[in-house]
């Protein structure tokens, strides 16, 4: 059984870790979106990346608590 100490530090370590995933998150959104501009006049190639998971994560936003 784990201790309060125990559960405090495991979520103080989750949400590290989340806020991590957000930067993560955010470099990826700008990296697709120097691409998608760069991308913009070679359709065949444009639609080759931005499927609809690329699309979807372009647009992603973090709940907000």
């Amino acid at each position: 059984m784990m201790t309060e100490k125990e559960y405090r530090r495991e979520i103080n370590n989750l949400e590290k870790e989340r806020k991590d995933l957000l930067v993560v998150i955010d470099t990826l959104q700008q990296v697709l979106g120097r691409a998608e501009s760069a991308l913009k006049d070679n359709k065949e190639m444009y639609d080759y990346v931005f499927t609809t998971s690329g699309k979807w994560v372009l647009n992603w936003k973090p709940e907000t608590k």
